[in-house]
């Protein structure tokens, strides 16, 4: 990460909005008194970027970096990965109490959420906020008090402390003690367990067993018993069932002999049922002979009374018809006085209706003439506007001529910008593969560490002896086998392969440039100028388009004034039309007026009014003569027709009731018999009303009687199958096999639980079986958490782990120390760092560096440091706080030759942070912080 540009307002000390440009720094120094906020520049880019201090605590501290006095806070940092461009802003209002985040790639926004930003922001560094904030800032102090530590165990102390293992030893201490006492638990519980299970041998078992085989076979020769007195007495038990089932049939048959006399009694109501049927229909045609002769009687004589009432009432009316006949007879003159009257009326009526024709006609004529001058206007306007809009259309069509010619431009640069767009794309995938390849690296190169725990687990756990102290189970530490676990060569090998791939794909990145250039200079003008002649030629396509939507639309309105036109033509000719016919109708009207006036000659309203009199006087006349004519007419043809019917009817009750009585006569005799045998006709019908139980009484007497048969003949056989029968015998075998059988019950119990007791042995044998095996393995996982305790509190293991990370640190410091130093570190047979000189050839005591050769050494340590620390990962900038205000005189007035050094060597931006006012001289580049009472400014000089 290589900072460009940080701008900061309300940020702790900066009130005001400071802007920082580091676009042009390369080894600078950071400087200001104690407390004017030269920290806070690195705190405002922690913010920016993780949106957290490491001096507070919380997750989002708007409240704590916010300056006194101010309610907003302002951050925006720009900087760079590996020359990729990113910005992030974060602002936050104490008024509102809300924030946001905004995240730019090369410029463009990106919508993500503030937890989303973290991420990707991470992901672009190769490291997380933990360990940016170890690598930022390297404090220079402690790497002095780490080379030469005042005790042995200082060293160990502050390298586990700046790379972060304090806190994750001390989880690790916590969880071996948490499943150490979780271990002791289990194999207590497991000792307790075992003491119960004790007993449970397998000779118990076997002892268990021989019962069991003993009870099976008592079991086995006891049913033998039972089955043989089981067929005795299921012999014995058939021939009782069938004597209880003879004492129940002779108690069936006794019930049966009881009812003969109710069966005897019914068979001879059966036998009157079925007499009384014959006559059942004779009967039925009797009575309704009988009742219908009744009802023509009565008939006969309504008839005849109603025959006499309308002859009477006929003549009354023949006469009255008589007298209307003679006055209908007049109504002929009547009616043609009538007629003459009513055709003078009619013509005057007409003469009136075709008067009030004419004055509408005359309106409606005047009404037409004006509205042809106003569609003839209309039409005339209409045609103006027509020829104006034809000129504008002509006009448009010269303009879009030129579109073919743009468009065929506009196709070409479309085509450039595009293929321009997706090298763009390809460039920014094989830069995300490069920077995923790279992170792949960073992940193998930590799977190191992994690799070299599991070693040691396994290798304790085949040899019983700790890597780390060199202890073997039985308590005895042998010091001679404690070795260092060897890296894997095959992982080594992997990220070599890695590495290869890596440098194929920024060769693939080049000629993705290279590509890139040669569509550059294929471009027929200058690529600053693309886009702006683009657009142009965008605008003027966009000009004809719009010029497009205006000839359409000039087209239609010219289609559809047409169209108006000519309707308004056909309007017009539709009103001429019209006017046309309505003079011809007024013509022809007053022709007709002018024949009715000579007709009518000199008929006034007055004579109208009298004529209108006789009219109605007449019409009464008539109607009243024609309604007495006919109404009289009407009721003697009616009384004439009902006379006629009634007769007929009459006639036809004689002829019916001589046909009934002929049949009635007829069944006079079986009516006698019927009556001689149940003594009336009563009593056959109250038989009748049973016929429908005939078939039930039929089916009971069957039943009765085949029931009785059946009973008789089962009787029988059964007497002679029990007559042998022994009750003692029966009784004292019964009872035999019920003691039998109880005892059987008994050793079935006995065997089921002896079964029980042989499983729940079984199952507790194995139970002891699998806990013992299971307790040898806690056991031993045991006894290892116990070593690792321990390890753990007397400081043993994490020796190991710091040894093994200064061995890391040492071979990544050398790298830079051999750059300031003709000197290397090592590490002694007494693991103590040590420093080799290369010129003499010969090892030396850290404690007789100089102090300019202490200053080197510390840098190398923080460089080789940061590089462990990162994993690796592309650092392109650290700054270096304090540290320089111990140094002595010498070193002091020789660190121009040192920055020197550092400057040329280290390959990234360097800045170095202090409050010593004489080392402002040694740097070129300087940021000064200056406090203003309750605010600070800022002061870049290149």
């Amino acid at each position: 990460m290589r900072p460009l540009r940080l701008t900061l307002e309300g940020f702790t000390t900066y009130k005001k909005k400071q802007t920082i440009d580091f676009s042009n720094l390369e080894f600078f120094l950071i400087q200001g008194k104690t407390g004017a906020g030269k920290t806070s520049l690195l705190d405002a880019m922690c913010y920016a970027l993780f949106g957290r201090v490491p001096r507070y605590s919380q997750q989002l501290p708007h409240e704590e970096v916010l300056s006194k006095g101010s309610d907003k806070v302002y951050v925006e940092f720009k900087f760079s990965v590996k020359g990729k461009e990113y910005e992030v802003v974060r602002y936050y209002s104490r008024i509102t109490g809300r924030g946001e985040v905004r995240f730019y790639e090369q410029g463009k926004p990106l919508n993500l959420k503030a937890k989303q930003v973290e991420e990707r922001i991470s992901q672009i560094l190769g490291m997380g906020y933990d360990v940016f904030t170890k690598v930022l800032v390297l404090p220079q102090g402690q790497f002095d008090r780490f080379l030469k530590p005042q005790k042995q165990t200082e060293r160990r102390d502050i390298l586990n402390r700046l790379i972060g293992y304090e806190e994750v030893l001390k989880k690790l201490s916590d969880r071996v003690s948490q499943e150490y006492h979780k271990l002791e638990q289990e194999i207590e519980y497991m000792e307790r367990e075992l003491e119960e299970l004790k007993s449970y041998t397998v000779d118990l078992y076997e002892e268990k067993k021989g019962r069991l085989e003993e009870t099976v076979e008592a079991i086995r020769q006891m049913d033998i018993q039972l089955r043989d007195i089981q067929e005795k007495l299921s012999h014995l038990e058939e021939i009782k069932r069938k004597l209880d089932e003879l004492n129940d049939l002779r108690s069936k048959f006794s019930l049966l002999e009881s009812r003969k006399d109710e069966v005897e009694s019914l068979k001879e109501r059966i036998e009157r049922v079925e007499k009384a049927k014959e006559y059942e229909s004779p009967i039925k045609q009797f009575k309704w002979l009988s009742s219908k002769l009744e009802d023509l009687n009565r008939q006969e004589k309504e008839l005849s009374i109603k025959v006499e009432k309308l002859r009477s009432l006929l003549e009354e009316e023949v006469k009255a018809f008589q007298r209307y006949e003679e006055e209908y007879v007049k109504l002929k003159e009547y009616r043609k006085v009538y007629d003459e009257l009513l055709q003078k009326k009619e013509k005057w009526e007409r003469h009136t209706k075709i008067r009030n024709e004419l004055s509408t006609l005359q309106l409606e004529i005047h009404q037409l003439k004006q509205e042809i001058l106003k569609l003839e206007e209309q039409i005339s306007q209409h045609a103006s506007q027509l020829d104006a809009k034809k000129q504008k259309i002509e006009d448009l069509n010269q303009s879009i001529q030129e579109e073919a010619e743009l468009l065929t431009e506009y196709r070409l640069l479309t085509s450039t910008k595009t293929k321009l767009e997706n090298l763009r794309k390809q460039k920014e995938e094989l830069v995300r593969q490069i920077d995923k390849l790279q992170q792949e690296l960073s992940g193998k190169e930590k799977s190191l560490i992994e690799r070299i725990l599991e070693s040691l687990r396994e290798s304790y756990r085949s040899t019983g002896r700790c890597l780390v102290c060199g202890r073997v189970e039985d308590g005895h530490t042998n010091l001679e086998d404690t070795h260092v676990v060897q890296v894997d060569t095959k992982l080594v090998m992997k990220v070599d392969e890695d590495r290869n791939k890596l440098e194929k794909l920024k060769a693939s990145l080049e000629r993705l440039q290279e590509e890139e250039k040669g569509l550059l200079k294929d471009l027929p003008i200058d690529v600053d100028k693309l886009e702006e002649h683009y657009q142009k030629i965008v605008q003027r396509l966009s000009k004809i388009k719009e010029d497009k939507q205006t000839l359409k639309t000039l087209t239609e309105e010219y289609e559809i004034l047409s169209h108006l036109k000519a309707q308004l033509e056909k309007t017009l000719e539709a009103k001429r039309t019209a006017l046309h016919e309505k003079l011809s109708r007024m013509q022809a009207l007053q022709e007709e007026i002018k024949q009715l006036e000579d007709t009518l000659g000199n008929l006034t309203k007055t004579s109208l009014n009298q004529i209108e009199e006789e009219i109605n006087n007449l019409k009464e006349l008539i109607d009243t003569i024609s309604n007495n004519y006919h109404e009289h007419l009407e009721k003697k043809n009616r009384l004439e027709s009902d006379l006629k019917a009634t007769i007929s009817r009459l006639e036809e009750i004689l002829k019916s009731k001589t046909s009934l009585e002929e049949q009635k006569l007829e069944l006079s005799p079986i009516i006698y018999r019927a009556r001689t045998e149940f003594g009336s006709l009563e009593a056959v019908e109250d038989f009748l009303k049973e016929k429908e139980k005939l078939e039930v009484w039929k089916k009971q007497v069957e039943d009765y009687i085949t029931e009785y048969r059946t009973l008789e003949e089962k009787i029988k056989e059964l007497s002679e199958l029990t007559y042998s029968f022994d009750h003692e015998l029966y009784n004292s075998i019964k009872e035999e096999y019920e003691r039998l059988s109880q005892k059987h019950k008994e050793l079935v119990e006995e065997k089921g639980r002896l079964e029980e007791q042989l499983n729940n042995i079984s199952e507790k044998i194995k139970r002891r079986s699998e806990l013992e095996g299971k307790y040898e393995k806690i056991r031993r996982r045991y006894e290892l958490y116990r070593l690792l305790r321990e390890d753990m509190k007397s400081n043993k293991f994490q020796d190991f782990v710091s040894k093994h990370m200064l061995r890391s640190v040492i071979d990544r410091a050398n790298y830079y120390l051999e750059k300031f130093s003709p000197y290397e570190f090592r590490i002694n047979n007494k693991e103590e760092l040590v420093i080799y000189d290369k010129t003499v050839g010969a090892e030396r005591s850290v404690y007789s560096l100089s102090g300019g050769e202490t200053f080197l050494a510390s840098i190398s340590l923080a460089f080789g440091l940061a590089d462990v620390v990162s994993d690796n990962s592309p650092l392109e900038s650290m700054f270096i706080d304090e540290g320089f205000g111990s140094l002595d005189s010498e070193t002091r007035d020789n660190l121009d030759d040192f920055f020197e050094l550092i400057k040329q060597n280290s390959n990234r931006v360097v800045g170095i942070i202090s409050h010593l006012e004489d080392l402002a001289e040694k740097f070129s580049q300087r940021i000064v912080v200056k406090k203003h009472g309750d605010y600070s400014t800022v002061e870049v000089y290149y």
